[in-house]
């Protein structure tokens, strides 16, 4: 079984390593689809205000990653003379707009996907079929991913104080038995496409939640690697201003490269070379044509 990978043309000068093939963890704001850490407010966590003492919803709010200035608990107890559910609606968006900014730092997510015949990926991620398509070897394995974000501590009190067990059910669901697919240390786990935006749980994603899409790109069956993403300093940063932080995927799982329809003669060269020189088991493809479907045909070069 295989997962893969379609590359920008500019990818060649980036990706290839002597000791393998570069692949980037992406920070969530990075990738293509701007609903990606933009969820909708937890809806559990009103009702629990609603029967929670102010001064021990406020305290609860607080032991998350979200840290509250003086003024804005100030703004939140003068909000609270007025109403309170007005009160609870300012301290949470707070932490929908604080939600982007956590998760920045939390998570990198490498993307490959199990299909290998996607002329709109071809189009959009190749460059309208400029680049090239790694297909790498993995295999599937079950296991237990567990998440336990520092919500716990939060929805644990909330859960205390107003005794809601349908908000410890969710709050408690963060250890699932999954079908993984493995390349070498790396886990990939399948993406859920859904027309329901997930919710965001006191201004934090779990990295669960970075498993949902929009049924809208169902069409690329991706997986996902996620990965504690590293708080140090890049020295490499993308045309968005991104640091760039990568991954070496060791040549024994590189399986085959497959050159776009409209790649340059310099890209195959370049490749070749680099199969030549420090991943000779690898196979080089070149895209052609069905002559009778709308189907790439991908012939062996070598």
């Amino acid at each position: 079984m295989s997962l893969f990978k379609y590359l920008h043309p500019d990818a060649i000068n980036y990706s290839f390593k002597e000791s393998g093939f570069s692949l980037r963890l992406s920070q969530p704001a990075a990738l293509n689809d701007p609903f990606e850490i933009r969820h909708k407010p937890f809806s559990g966590i009103n009702e629990a205000f609603e029967n929670t003492p102010i001064e021990n919803s406020l305290l609860a709010a607080t032991q998350g990653d979200i840290e509250l200035t003086k003024s804005e608990i100030i703004e939140f107890y003068k909000k609270a003379e007025k109403t309170r559910n007005e009160a609870y609606s300012y301290i949470m968006n707070i932490y929908n707009r604080s939600t982007e900014a956590i998760t920045e730092k939390r998570y990198g997510i490498i993307s490959l996907s199990s299909n290998k015949q996607s002329r709109p990926m071809w189009s959009y991620y190749s460059k309208n079929n400029s680049g090239f398509l790694v297909e790498f070897s993995s295999k599937e394995i079950e296991k237990d991913v567990i998440d336990f974000p520092n919500y716990m501590s939060f929805i644990n009190k909330l859960v205390q104080e107003a005794n809601r067990s349908h908000i410890k059910k969710r709050a408690m669901n963060m250890k699932k038995t999954m079908i993984l697919k493995s390349i070498g240390d790396l886990d990939f786990m399948e993406v859920n496409y859904n027309s329901v935006r997930p919710e965001n749980l006191n201004g934090n994603i779990s990295k669960f939640d970075l498993l949902i899409k929009d049924e809208a790109w169902s069409h690329e069956l991706e997986w996902r690697c996620i990965l504690p993403l590293s708080l140090e300093k890049s020295n490499t940063y993308d045309n968005n201003g991104f640091p760039i932080k990568e991954i070496i995927i060791p040549h024994e799982y590189i399986k085959n490269i497959t050159l776009g329809l409209n790649s340059s003669q310099s890209m195959k060269r370049r490749i070749q070379h680099w199969i030549d020189n420090f991943s000779p088991a690898t196979k080089l493809y070149q895209t052609t044509l069905n002559t009778s479907q709308y189907h790439f045909d991908y012939m062996l070069i070598k």
